[in-house]
């Protein structure tokens, strides 16, 4: 059975930093905060002016729900106020669940890679669901662009663009990392020899697009 310890001979130690891109750690950034801030006040603040500020939830003020008037039945689900607890708690789901989206959709752009000393291990750093910076290791046997399904026109594929994505899987825990082909986020001194150690698949004539 693996051993739940790393093996003493893998070297943590921090080496040169290859990749870096701020623009998504802020915009990343930006988009958690909007999202929960707005997310937060349905779930927080509306709550609590509607059972503080308001008497919208007694029983006096029922004709100014919806509706000019009705008669209370047991059959009711607001007869017993059950609509407030569950009203906060389905919108407090959508919270998590909409925050947990938003880190799928952002957590494969990493903010920094960085390499150990002995270039063995890759360091990425990136957002995690509650918006907070977290960084995960990977084995760079284990890293590779993987070729696309079409045959034909990888010509015109994003990652041919100056500023196109290249997609790098891992294949032991198939997560994947998107990091930009803009030569202002890397380090010039390690993309080329990074970058021919992930493209292993492919065909010599690639080196161009990188």
């Amino acid at each position: 059975m693996p051993k739940a310890e790393p093996s003493a001979s893998l070297n943590f130690a921090r080496g040169p930093i290859i990749y870096e891109n701020k623009r998504v750690l802020e915009w990343s950034k930006l988009s958690y905060v909007g999202l929960a801030g707005t997310l937060a006040m349905l779930a927080g603040y509306v709550p609590y002016v509607s059972f503080y500020k308001s008497n919208a939830f007694s029983n006096s003020a029922s004709e100014n729900i919806f509706v000019a008037f009705h008669n209370f039945s047991i059959h009711y689900l607001d007869a017993y106020k059950v609509h407030i607890p569950l009203a906060t708690a389905i919108i407090a789901g959508s919270v998590y669940l909409n925050l947990t989206a938003l880190s799928i959709f952002t957590g494969n752009y990493p903010t920094r890679l960085v390499l150990s000393d002995d270039q063995e291990l890759l360091f990425v750093t990136r957002l995690d669901k509650h918006g907070v910076a977290s960084e995960t290791v990977y084995e760079m046997a284990h890293l590779e662009i993987l070729p696309p399904g079409v045959k034909a026109g990888l010509e015109h594929l994003s990652s041919q663009s100056e500023d196109g994505i290249w997609r790098i899987t891992c294949q032991n825990t198939n997560e994947e990392i998107w990091v930009y082909n803009d030569d202002r986020c890397w380090n010039p001194d390690f993309k080329k020899a990074f970058m021919r150690r992930i493209t292993n698949l492919w065909t010599p004539d690639l080196g161009k697009a990188y």
